[in-house]
């Protein structure tokens, strides 16, 4: 009788300490995973000359509000060094976020002096919580002037 007294409390314990640990550990099936969407990434215009301001626009849409999102925007990159390499990190409301950039195009030159002229790629890159959650391109050109 003893014996089994004690398989049943063992086997109580054991569903106790299982029960406990699916309730506290696993997250609930319903909490919203966030998600992060790049609506647009453009710029004030297409064609640039040297050392000309750049205008940079994203927008994101989030499920919900998220704090501490690095929005990275980066590009020109010719001689594996960016030289466009701008990064905010900020509080993103829920609903669509716009956000602007400012930057320099490099010194443009056909000659060894400078980048060449012609199309190049800027980036977007989205983290929160460490995790890249969303990127994209667009082309801009450069041109001598």
């Amino acid at each position: 009788m003893s014996i089994n007294l004690f398989k049943i409390g063992l086997i109580s314990l054991i569903l106790a300490v299982s029960i406990s640990f699916l309730v506290f550990k696993i997250p609930k099936i319903n909490q919203e995973i966030p998600v992060i969407e790049i609506l647009s990434f453009s710029t004030d215009k297409d064609t640039y000359s040297s050392n000309e301001e750049i205008r940079i626009f994203v927008s994101l849409k989030t499920s919900k509000e998220m704090e501490n999102v690095t929005v990275n925007v980066w590009g020109i990159k010719p001689y594996n060094y960016a030289y466009i390499n701008e990064s905010k990190t900020l509080n993103l409301k829920r609903g669509e976020n716009e956000i602007v950039f400012l930057a320099k195009t490099p010194y443009c030159t056909s000659g060894c002096g400078g980048v060449r002229p012609g199309p190049y790629n800027l980036y977007v890159e989205v983290f929160a919580n460490g995790e890249e959650m969303a990127n994209t391109t667009t082309k801009i050109n450069l041109i001598q002037g």
